[in-house]
């Protein structure tokens, strides 16, 4: 299997619906990434513990740095599904 592949595969079976902490799919990124710099920031919203992972990759130059923003919850899967999405 592609290591593509594989990474994918993993990320949708790391269940995150928005009404559970995404702890094990920010940790689980941050191990994908370790050749780069990270920091996870942990905050609590309501009763949940959820995190953020800022990952830094050093580019050629400070002058015009690229950002770019994504989320790690997921909803929970439909009635429709006739086999299971996980």
């Amino acid at each position: 299997m592609k290591q593509e592949t594989k990474l994918l595969k993993d990320l949708i079976t790391l269940a995150s619906p928005c009404s559970q902490s995404n702890k094990d799919i920010a940790y689980y990124i941050r191990n994908c990434l370790t050749k780069f710099e990270t920091e996870m920031f942990e905050y609590k919203k309501g009763n949940l513990v959820l995190y953020n992972l800022v990952v830094k990759v050093k580019g050629k130059s400070n002058q015009s740095p690229l950002v770019l923003v994504g989320h790690t919850d997921t909803v929970e899967p439909g009635s429709k599904w006739s086999r299971s999405p996980y």
